[in-house]
């Protein structure tokens, strides 16, 4: 049985809809709102730091910055 059979079978969505949803509203409404500027090094971090926070991985993510600073 394939992962997607497994998807079907538990009536789980197969499509890309809820990724493009989810760039949609964390992407674009975030940081493509009207009147704000970013320069792409700086947002590609923002992004990743956003989906650390919004995961429940920050302090996972802290311990380990704190790890590589000693």
């Amino acid at each position: 049985m394939s992962w997607g059979d497994t998807f079907k079978e538990q009536n789980q969505p197969l499509g890309s809809g809820v990724v493009e949803s989810g760039i949609r509203r964390v992407i674009n409404l975030r940081f493509k709102s009207p009147s704000t500027f970013w320069y792409p090094e700086n947002v590609e971090k923002l992004i990743l730091m956003r989906g650390i926070a919004l995961s429940g991985r920050w302090e996972i993510m802290m311990n380990n910055l704190t790890k590589l600073q000693k």
